[in-house]
């Protein structure tokens, strides 16, 4: 299985957003959902709200730019610019690779 590039990641995560419908989670760990990279990273696993307003901040920059600029944000590591500094907890597995 061949994992999802982060263009596609969040073009699918966009089209989720405006089903009103859930990304899996191979899409939602590229933005910084998954428990297990906190874990391997060895940092601290955030709570369920932290989590909910990341997922709101995604959403709403999905939303303002589109999938087209968050994906190239994604993939030339501006994403965190994008976020912005209150979400720096935010482990990408992306950055990890590198």
């Amino acid at each position: 299985m061949q994992w999802p590039t982060p263009k596609e990641c969040s073009k699918q995560f966009y089209e989720c957003v405006v089903k009103d419908d859930c990304a899996d989670d191979a899409i939602t760990a590229v933005f910084g959902f998954d428990t297990f990279w906190y874990v391997m990273s060895n940092q601290p696993v955030p709570c369920q709200a932290q989590f909910s307003l990341l997922r709101e901040r995604v959403v709403d920059l999905l939303l303002t730019h589109g999938h087209e600029v968050i994906g190239d944000a994604l993939e030339s590591n501006r994403f965190r610019e994008f976020i912005g500094p209150e979400f720096q907890w935010v482990i990408l597995p992306i950055l990890l690779k590198r």
